[in-house]
């Protein structure tokens, strides 16, 4: 059973805990899985935000830039 609030759930106590890596994978889970709009926005920013605090920064602008051109919705 797959239950895409829970990729970003695990991906946000990743994020927190300081393993990068994961969070990637998770958030990234959660925007292929999730058909909706909750959250997309900042899954998408603390996706960059991730590869910002690893030290690739050209890929965490571009999930910024994604998340730039989201329209407003839920989020934190």
């Amino acid at each position: 059973l797959k239950i895409p609030a829970t990729y970003y759930l695990l991906g946000e106590a990743l994020l927190y805990k300081g393993d990068y890596i994961n969070a990637i994978h998770y958030f990234q889970s959660y925007s292929q899985e999730f058909k909706g709009s909750s959250f997309m926005k900042d899954a998408n920013f603390k996706t960059g935000l991730c590869y910002q605090l690893l030290g690739e920064q050209e890929k965490a602008n571009q999930y910024y830039e994604i998340a730039r051109g989201m329209k407003e919705e839920n989020t934190e």
